[in-house]
């Protein structure tokens, strides 16, 4: 099975009304591995609008989802049902459009959602699965015991949970990143300051040699002008 990002849109629920959930507010909850859980935003009504894409990592060898209907109505909590959906179509196509049958606790039809997935391999790049909080948790009521019930309003910003051994992994990791650059960094400063010190102690030699040409042509000048007075004289 392939692995990837799969791209799932609650668009719209029907038969709510039918079913005895006419005055519900529902969110679409979904999740390909069971600890990993998404939700939509929380929409009122018979057909709620979710309309709201979420994103599922798809790790190898995992070919389903599965999605839960849930109601945040206090007089009414929890889930009212949900469906498993076979994703093999959806990998082999990159796409699907669908009105999925939700089943009740009791295996009772409570109405159809309609979904469109879209599924992104990641080819041969394996990501390993950190794992994520369940349902997220901003409450307009108190949630239902499996779920907490936050309404999601940008699913980029979905926040995942990531063991402590990969934050303190991470931490480690840059850690001694840092001390490497740290001791790369002192060593090219070092060796910049021999070079410019070892720069300046060829200028001053270069200056001094200039000086005592200059002064060995002044010597010699003087000598010149001496022979040129002594020699004067004796005429």
């Amino acid at each position: 099975m392939p692995s990837g990002r799969l791209t799932v849109n609650g668009v719209t629920m029907r038969g709510l009304e039918e079913a005895g959930f006419g005055e519900s507010r529902t969110f679409l909850g979904c999740y390909v591995v069971p600890n990993e859980k998404h939700r939509t935003r929380s929409d009122n009504g018979p057909e709620p609008q979710w309309n709201h894409p979420i994103y599922c990592d798809v790790p190898e060898g995992w070919d389903s989802l599965q999605i839960e209907v849930v109601n945040e109505n206090p007089e009414q909590p929890g889930v009212i049902g949900g469906a498993r959906v076979n994703l093999n179509e959806v990998f082999a196509a990159g796409r699907s459009e669908e009105w999925v049958s939700i089943m009740g606790r009791e295996f009772e039809p409570i109405g159809q959602v309609f979904l469109n997935l879209t599924f992104q391999s990641f080819g041969d790049e394996a990501e390993g699965y950190a794992g994520a909080a369940p349902y997220s948790d901003e409450k307009p009521m108190p949630p239902p015991p499996e779920y907490a019930s936050r309404s999601v309003d940008e699913p980029e910003e979905e926040e995942k949970k990531v063991p402590d051994w990969v934050k303190y992994g991470a931490i480690a990791v840059g850690g001694i990143a840092a001390v490497g650059l740290a001791a790369w960094g002192a060593h090219e400063l070092k060796e910049h300051l021999e070079e410019k010190a070892a720069e300046e102690e060829a200028e001053a030699l270069q200056v001094g040699d200039e000086a005592r040409e200059e002064n060995d042509d002044d010597s010699s000048s003087s000598s010149s002008s001496s022979s040129s007075s002594s020699s004067s004289d004796e005429e």
